[in-house]
């Protein structure tokens, strides 16, 4: 699901869908967790877990036919 950030006093909030909210029962003053994924801030090393200076991969049996 995506949703927009927008400015709520002197904080910022998200609104959800009222099909979430139906879906998944939720209701006024219930907490919930929330997870966050911003695109244009990934880092690919860390998505595919390549690490700085680490060994290039060697084939420990012979290749395939």
């Amino acid at each position: 699901m995506e949703v927009k950030v927008r400015q709520v006093g002197n904080a910022l909030g998200v609104i959800l869908p009222s099909r979430i909210i139906r879906e998944e029962k939720i209701r006024a003053g219930e907490s919930i967790k929330v997870a966050i994924f911003v695109p244009h801030k990934a880092d690919i090393t860390k998505l595919f877990g390549m690490t700085k200076g680490a060994k290039p991969f060697v084939r420990e049996h012979g290749g395939r036919n």
